[in-house]
Protein backbone atom coordinates (compact mmCIF):
# COMPACT_ATOMS: atom_id res chain seq x y z
CA UNK A 1 0.00 0.00 0.00
CA UNK A 2 1.20 3.52 -0.84
CA UNK A 3 1.45 5.55 2.36
CA UNK A 4 2.87 8.73 0.82
CA UNK A 5 -0.19 10.87 1.59
CA UNK A 6 -0.38 9.46 5.13
CA UNK A 7 3.30 10.26 5.70
CA UNK A 8 2.80 13.83 4.44
CA UNK A 9 -0.27 14.16 6.67
CA UNK A 10 1.63 12.93 9.76
CA UNK A 11 4.49 15.36 9.16
CA UNK A 12 2.06 18.22 8.48
CA UNK A 13 0.09 17.60 11.67
CA UNK A 14 3.24 17.62 13.81
CA UNK A 15 4.74 20.69 12.10
CA UNK A 16 1.51 22.68 12.37
CA UNK A 17 0.61 21.52 15.90
CA UNK A 18 -2.64 19.89 14.79
CA UNK A 19 -4.07 16.65 16.20
CA UNK A 20 -3.49 13.59 14.07
CA UNK A 21 -6.49 11.40 13.23
CA UNK A 22 -5.67 7.78 14.02
CA UNK A 23 -6.90 5.23 11.48
CA UNK A 24 -7.38 1.46 11.82
CA UNK A 25 -6.76 1.20 8.06
CA UNK A 26 -3.11 2.26 8.41
CA UNK A 27 -0.31 -0.24 8.97
CA UNK A 28 1.75 1.78 11.46
CA UNK A 29 4.58 -0.74 11.36
CA UNK A 30 5.01 0.00 7.67
CA UNK A 31 4.63 3.75 8.22
CA UNK A 32 7.32 3.64 10.92
CA UNK A 33 9.66 1.76 8.56
CA UNK A 34 9.19 4.35 5.80
CA UNK A 35 9.74 7.27 8.19
CA UNK A 36 12.75 5.52 9.73
CA UNK A 37 14.39 5.23 6.30
CA UNK A 38 13.77 8.96 5.85
CA UNK A 39 15.32 9.71 9.30
CA UNK A 40 11.92 11.10 10.30
CA UNK A 41 10.63 8.43 12.71
CA UNK A 42 10.17 10.96 15.53
CA UNK A 43 7.25 12.47 13.63
CA UNK A 44 5.24 9.29 14.14
CA UNK A 45 6.03 9.30 17.87
CA UNK A 46 4.84 12.88 18.30
CA UNK A 47 1.76 12.29 16.14
CA UNK A 48 0.60 9.28 18.18
CA UNK A 49 1.88 9.90 21.70
CA UNK A 50 -0.12 11.28 24.59
CA UNK A 51 1.52 14.62 25.29
CA UNK A 52 1.03 14.28 29.07
CA UNK A 53 2.11 10.64 29.39
CA UNK A 54 5.75 11.40 30.26
CA UNK A 55 4.90 14.31 32.55
CA UNK A 56 2.65 12.23 34.81
CA UNK A 57 4.98 9.26 35.08
CA UNK A 58 4.63 7.46 31.76
CA UNK A 59 7.77 5.38 31.19
CA UNK A 60 9.12 3.37 28.29
CA UNK A 61 7.65 0.19 29.81
CA UNK A 62 4.15 1.72 29.83
CA UNK A 63 3.77 2.04 26.06
CA UNK A 64 -0.03 1.79 26.22
CA UNK A 65 -0.14 5.07 28.17
CA UNK A 66 2.33 6.79 25.88
CA UNK A 67 0.52 5.66 22.69
CA UNK A 68 -3.16 5.21 23.65
CA UNK A 69 -4.29 3.74 20.32
CA UNK A 70 -5.24 0.27 19.08
CA UNK A 71 -1.86 -0.58 17.57
CA UNK A 72 -0.02 -3.90 18.09
CA UNK A 73 2.06 -3.61 21.25
CA UNK A 74 5.30 -4.61 19.50
CA UNK A 75 4.82 -1.70 17.09
CA UNK A 76 4.21 0.72 19.97
CA UNK A 77 7.33 -0.58 21.68
CA UNK A 78 9.38 -0.04 18.54
CA UNK A 79 8.14 3.54 18.15
CA UNK A 80 8.71 4.42 21.82
CA UNK A 81 12.03 2.61 22.12
CA UNK A 82 13.29 4.45 19.04
CA UNK A 83 12.19 7.78 20.55
CA UNK A 84 14.14 7.25 23.76
CA UNK A 85 17.12 5.94 21.80
CA UNK A 86 17.13 9.20 19.81
CA UNK A 87 16.93 11.24 23.03
CA UNK A 88 19.81 9.25 24.51
CA UNK A 89 21.92 9.70 21.38
CA UNK A 90 21.25 13.44 21.42
CA UNK A 91 22.40 13.70 25.05
CA UNK A 92 25.63 11.89 24.21
CA UNK A 93 26.15 13.97 21.05
CA UNK A 94 25.75 17.16 23.08
CA UNK A 95 28.14 15.93 25.78
CA UNK A 96 30.96 14.96 23.43
CA UNK A 97 30.52 17.84 20.99
CA UNK A 98 30.51 20.46 23.75
CA UNK A 99 33.64 18.87 25.20
CA UNK A 100 35.25 19.00 21.77
CA UNK A 101 34.23 22.60 21.14
CA UNK A 102 35.53 23.69 24.56
CA UNK A 103 38.92 22.23 23.64
CA UNK A 104 38.84 23.98 20.26
CA UNK A 105 38.19 27.25 22.10
CA UNK A 106 41.16 26.61 24.41
CA UNK A 107 43.42 26.05 21.40
CA UNK A 108 42.12 29.10 19.54
CA UNK A 109 40.70 27.09 16.62
CA UNK A 110 37.99 28.72 14.50
CA UNK A 111 35.05 26.36 13.99
CA UNK A 112 31.38 26.26 13.06
CA UNK A 113 28.66 23.67 13.54
CA UNK A 114 26.94 22.79 10.26
CA UNK A 115 24.17 20.59 8.87
CA UNK A 116 21.82 18.87 11.38
CA UNK A 117 22.91 20.45 14.65
CA UNK A 118 22.92 23.92 13.10
CA UNK A 119 19.57 23.39 11.38
CA UNK A 120 17.91 22.14 14.59
CA UNK A 121 18.06 25.60 16.18
CA UNK A 122 15.36 26.76 13.74
CA UNK A 123 12.90 24.01 14.77
CA UNK A 124 10.11 24.61 17.27
CA UNK A 125 10.81 21.15 18.72
CA UNK A 126 14.52 20.36 18.35
CA UNK A 127 13.86 16.66 19.06
CA UNK A 128 12.28 16.44 15.61
CA UNK A 129 15.61 17.23 13.93
CA UNK A 130 17.58 14.07 14.61
CA UNK A 131 21.10 13.60 13.25
CA UNK A 132 23.21 10.48 12.81
CA UNK A 133 26.33 12.51 13.52
CA UNK A 134 27.63 15.93 14.51
CA UNK A 135 29.24 17.96 11.73
CA UNK A 136 31.56 20.90 12.16
CA UNK A 137 33.92 22.78 9.88
CA UNK A 138 37.37 24.17 10.63
CA UNK A 139 40.34 25.55 8.72
CA UNK A 140 42.66 23.01 7.07
CA UNK A 141 45.67 24.64 8.74
CA UNK A 142 44.32 23.50 12.14
CA UNK A 143 44.00 19.84 11.14
CA UNK A 144 46.92 18.61 13.30
CA UNK A 145 45.49 20.37 16.38
CA UNK A 146 42.02 18.93 15.76
CA UNK A 147 43.40 15.42 15.21
CA UNK A 148 45.27 15.63 18.52
CA UNK A 149 42.15 16.76 20.39
CA UNK A 150 40.15 13.83 19.01
CA UNK A 151 42.93 11.43 20.05
CA UNK A 152 43.09 12.90 23.57
CA UNK A 153 39.32 12.47 23.93
CA UNK A 154 39.57 8.81 22.94
CA UNK A 155 37.87 9.04 19.56
CA UNK A 156 38.74 6.48 16.88
CA UNK A 157 39.37 7.59 13.29
CA UNK A 158 37.00 5.58 11.09
CA UNK A 159 37.53 7.26 7.75
CA UNK A 160 39.65 10.04 6.28
CA UNK A 161 39.15 11.71 2.90
CA UNK A 162 40.62 14.74 1.22
CA UNK A 163 38.01 17.02 2.78
CA UNK A 164 36.92 15.51 6.12
CA UNK A 165 37.57 13.02 8.89
CA UNK A 166 35.04 10.74 10.55
CA UNK A 167 35.58 9.92 14.24
CA UNK A 168 33.54 7.72 16.60
CA UNK A 169 33.36 7.09 20.36
CA UNK A 170 30.68 5.51 22.55
CA UNK A 171 28.18 5.32 19.68
CA UNK A 172 28.70 8.99 18.79
CA UNK A 173 29.89 9.96 15.31
CA UNK A 174 31.54 13.34 14.70
CA UNK A 175 32.68 14.54 11.28
CA UNK A 176 35.22 17.31 11.06
CA UNK A 177 35.22 19.05 7.68
CA UNK A 178 38.14 21.11 6.44
CA UNK A 179 36.43 21.57 3.08
CA UNK A 180 32.69 22.23 3.22
CA UNK A 181 31.68 21.36 -0.34
CA UNK A 182 33.73 19.86 -3.14
CA UNK A 183 31.49 20.05 -6.22
CA UNK A 184 32.53 22.25 -9.12
CA UNK A 185 29.56 24.55 -8.57
CA UNK A 186 30.57 25.62 -5.09
CA UNK A 187 34.21 24.81 -4.36
CA UNK A 188 35.18 28.46 -4.99
CA UNK A 189 32.07 29.83 -3.27
CA UNK A 190 33.00 28.00 -0.05
CA UNK A 191 36.76 28.28 -0.46
CA UNK A 192 36.89 30.09 2.89
CA UNK A 193 33.52 29.32 4.42
CA UNK A 194 34.23 31.52 7.45
CA UNK A 195 34.00 34.58 5.21
CA UNK A 196 30.33 33.69 4.72
CA UNK A 197 29.69 33.36 8.46
CA UNK A 198 29.62 35.63 11.47
CA UNK A 199 31.42 35.11 14.78
CA UNK A 200 28.93 34.28 17.52
CA UNK A 201 31.28 34.04 20.50
CA UNK A 202 34.83 33.00 21.23
CA UNK A 203 36.13 31.15 18.18
CA UNK A 204 32.73 29.85 17.09
CA UNK A 205 31.12 30.98 13.83
CA UNK A 206 27.65 30.48 12.43
CA UNK A 207 25.71 31.05 9.23
CA UNK A 208 23.06 33.76 9.18
CA UNK A 209 19.63 32.24 8.35
CA UNK A 210 19.99 33.31 4.70
CA UNK A 211 23.38 31.63 4.31
CA UNK A 212 22.22 28.56 6.24
CA UNK A 213 19.37 28.25 3.75
CA UNK A 214 21.72 28.68 0.80
CA UNK A 215 24.06 25.99 2.10
CA UNK A 216 21.16 23.61 2.81
CA UNK A 217 19.87 24.11 -0.73
CA UNK A 218 23.35 23.68 -2.21
CA UNK A 219 23.83 20.46 -0.27
CA UNK A 220 20.41 19.22 -1.38
CA UNK A 221 21.22 20.08 -5.00
CA UNK A 222 24.25 17.81 -4.72
CA UNK A 223 22.12 14.96 -3.36
CA UNK A 224 19.50 15.42 -6.10
CA UNK A 225 22.28 15.33 -8.70
CA UNK A 226 23.64 12.06 -7.29
CA UNK A 227 20.48 10.04 -6.73
CA UNK A 228 17.89 12.03 -4.79
CA UNK A 229 17.17 13.67 -1.47
CA UNK A 230 14.57 12.92 1.20
CA UNK A 231 11.64 14.74 2.79
CA UNK A 232 13.91 15.66 5.70
CA UNK A 233 15.54 18.35 3.55
CA UNK A 234 12.15 19.79 2.61
CA UNK A 235 11.35 20.14 6.32
CA UNK A 236 14.76 21.74 6.98
CA UNK A 237 14.14 24.28 4.22
CA UNK A 238 10.67 25.02 5.61
CA UNK A 239 11.96 25.85 9.10
CA UNK A 240 15.03 27.80 7.99
CA UNK A 241 13.10 29.80 5.38
CA UNK A 242 10.65 30.96 8.07
CA UNK A 243 13.59 32.81 9.66
CA UNK A 244 14.87 34.38 6.43
CA UNK A 245 14.17 38.07 6.02
CA UNK A 246 16.17 38.73 2.84
CA UNK A 247 15.00 36.35 0.12
CA UNK A 248 16.43 38.67 -2.55
CA UNK A 249 19.90 37.90 -1.18
CA UNK A 250 19.12 34.16 -1.34
CA UNK A 251 18.01 34.49 -4.96
CA UNK A 252 21.13 36.47 -5.89
CA UNK A 253 23.54 34.05 -4.23
CA UNK A 254 21.87 30.91 -5.55
CA UNK A 255 22.03 32.46 -9.02
CA UNK A 256 25.81 32.82 -8.57
CA UNK A 257 25.92 29.12 -7.71
CA UNK A 258 23.81 28.20 -10.73
CA UNK A 259 21.00 26.69 -8.64
CA UNK A 260 18.45 29.52 -8.53
CA UNK A 261 15.63 27.59 -10.23
CA UNK A 262 16.23 24.58 -7.99
CA UNK A 263 16.37 26.75 -4.85
CA UNK A 264 13.19 28.72 -5.51
CA UNK A 265 11.20 25.61 -6.42
CA UNK A 266 12.28 23.74 -3.29
CA UNK A 267 11.58 26.78 -1.07
CA UNK A 268 8.09 27.15 -2.58
CA UNK A 269 7.41 23.41 -2.27
CA UNK A 270 8.48 23.44 1.40
CA UNK A 271 5.80 26.05 2.13
CA UNK A 272 3.05 24.08 0.38
CA UNK A 273 3.84 20.41 0.96
CA UNK A 274 2.75 20.09 4.59
CA UNK A 275 -0.09 22.64 4.65
CA UNK A 276 -2.83 20.91 2.63
CA UNK A 277 -2.13 23.25 -0.28
CA UNK A 278 -2.83 21.81 -3.71
CA UNK A 279 0.37 21.03 -5.61
CA UNK A 280 0.87 21.32 -9.35
CA UNK A 281 2.03 18.42 -11.53
CA UNK A 282 5.74 19.23 -11.25
CA UNK A 283 5.54 19.66 -7.47
CA UNK A 284 3.79 16.31 -7.09
CA UNK A 285 6.53 14.68 -9.13
CA UNK A 286 9.22 16.21 -6.89
CA UNK A 287 7.39 15.07 -3.74
CA UNK A 288 7.08 11.54 -5.16
CA UNK A 289 10.79 11.55 -5.97
CA UNK A 290 11.77 12.71 -2.46
CA UNK A 291 9.41 10.20 -0.85
CA UNK A 292 11.01 7.36 -2.82
CA UNK A 293 14.57 8.57 -2.16
CA UNK A 294 14.77 7.60 1.52
CA UNK A 295 17.06 10.01 3.40
CA UNK A 296 19.90 10.54 0.91
CA UNK A 297 18.87 9.05 -2.42
CA UNK A 298 18.95 5.55 -3.90
CA UNK A 299 21.37 3.59 -6.05
CA UNK A 300 18.78 3.11 -8.80
CA UNK A 301 18.21 6.87 -9.06
CA UNK A 302 21.96 7.50 -8.95
CA UNK A 303 22.31 5.34 -12.04
CA UNK A 304 19.23 6.69 -13.80
CA UNK A 305 19.90 10.39 -13.24
CA UNK A 306 23.46 10.14 -14.58
CA UNK A 307 22.36 9.56 -18.18
CA UNK A 308 19.67 10.26 -20.77
CA UNK A 309 20.47 7.02 -22.58
CA UNK A 310 18.77 3.63 -22.18
CA UNK A 311 18.91 1.49 -19.05
CA UNK A 312 21.47 -0.93 -20.45
CA UNK A 313 23.98 1.84 -21.17
CA UNK A 314 23.32 3.46 -17.79
CA UNK A 315 24.00 0.21 -15.91
CA UNK A 316 27.26 -0.46 -17.79
CA UNK A 317 28.45 3.10 -17.20
CA UNK A 318 27.68 2.86 -13.48
CA UNK A 319 29.46 -0.48 -13.04
CA UNK A 320 32.60 0.78 -14.82
CA UNK A 321 32.61 3.94 -12.70
CA UNK A 322 32.20 1.93 -9.49
CA UNK A 323 35.16 -0.29 -10.41
CA UNK A 324 37.30 2.53 -11.80
CA UNK A 325 36.28 5.82 -10.14
CA UNK A 326 37.78 8.93 -11.79
CA UNK A 327 40.86 10.58 -10.32
CA UNK A 328 38.83 13.47 -8.84
CA UNK A 329 36.86 11.00 -6.70
CA UNK A 330 39.78 8.73 -5.84
CA UNK A 331 41.98 11.59 -4.63
CA UNK A 332 39.38 12.41 -1.97
CA UNK A 333 39.60 8.86 -0.65
CA UNK A 334 43.37 8.56 -1.12
CA UNK A 335 45.02 12.01 -0.77
CA UNK A 336 48.42 10.43 -1.51
CA UNK A 337 47.40 10.56 -5.19
CA UNK A 338 48.08 14.31 -5.12
CA UNK A 339 51.78 13.47 -4.76
CA UNK A 340 51.85 10.18 -6.68
CA UNK A 341 49.09 9.88 -9.28
CA UNK A 342 50.93 6.86 -10.70
CA UNK A 343 49.43 4.87 -7.80
CA UNK A 344 45.90 5.24 -9.19
CA UNK A 345 45.72 1.72 -10.78
CA UNK A 346 47.01 0.11 -7.58
CA UNK A 347 44.51 1.99 -5.43
CA UNK A 348 41.67 0.95 -7.76
CA UNK A 349 42.61 -2.65 -6.89
CA UNK A 350 42.87 -1.86 -3.14
CA UNK A 351 39.46 -0.24 -3.13
CA UNK A 352 37.89 -3.07 -5.14
CA UNK A 353 39.26 -5.74 -2.79
CA UNK A 354 37.76 -3.87 0.20
CA UNK A 355 34.38 -3.71 -1.54
CA UNK A 356 34.43 -7.42 -2.38
CA UNK A 357 34.52 -8.25 1.33
CA UNK A 358 31.30 -6.28 1.94
CA UNK A 359 28.47 -8.65 0.98
CA UNK A 360 25.85 -6.19 2.20
CA UNK A 361 27.22 -3.48 -0.10
CA UNK A 362 27.40 -5.86 -3.07
CA UNK A 363 23.80 -7.06 -2.55
CA UNK A 364 22.58 -3.47 -2.23
CA UNK A 365 24.24 -2.46 -5.49
CA UNK A 366 22.99 -5.56 -7.32
CA UNK A 367 19.43 -4.75 -6.22
CA UNK A 368 19.80 -1.10 -7.25
CA UNK A 369 21.25 -1.94 -10.66
CA UNK A 370 18.51 -4.50 -11.27
CA UNK A 371 15.80 -1.90 -10.55
CA UNK A 372 16.86 0.47 -13.34
CA UNK A 373 14.73 0.50 -16.48
CA UNK A 374 13.97 2.96 -19.28
CA UNK A 375 10.88 4.27 -17.46
CA UNK A 376 12.97 5.20 -14.41
CA UNK A 377 15.45 7.03 -16.62
CA UNK A 378 12.59 9.04 -18.18
CA UNK A 379 11.31 9.93 -14.70
CA UNK A 380 14.77 11.09 -13.59
CA UNK A 381 15.17 13.12 -16.77
CA UNK A 382 11.89 14.87 -15.97
CA UNK A 383 13.20 15.72 -12.48
CA UNK A 384 16.44 17.03 -14.00
CA UNK A 385 14.50 19.24 -16.38
CA UNK A 386 12.10 20.59 -13.74
CA UNK A 387 14.86 21.48 -11.27
CA UNK A 388 17.49 22.30 -13.90
CA UNK A 389 19.99 19.85 -12.46
CA UNK A 390 23.38 19.74 -14.14
CA UNK A 391 22.95 23.05 -15.98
Amino acid sequence: MDYKNEIINIIGCVINGKPYSFSHDVDYKEVFTILYKQNLSEYLYYALSDKDSEKDGGKYGDVDRIIPYDIPKNVKERIVKNHFAQINLKVKQDYYSQNLFSRLEEKGVDYAVVKGEETAKYFDNKNLRTSCDVDFVYRAKDKAVVDKIFAEMGFVLEERTGYDEHYTLDGVSIEGHFGLERTEKCKDYYKDVFERMEKVGGYRYSFKPEDCLIYTLMHSYKHFSYGGDGLKTLIDVYYIAKNVSDLVYVEKETEKLGIKTFALKIIELSKKAFSNTELNEDENLIIDYMYESNAYGTIKNRIAISTDKNASCAKKRYIIKKIFPPYKDMVLLYPILKKACILLPLLWVVRLVKKLFSKKSIDKHKKGIGSVDDELIKKNKKIKDILELGK
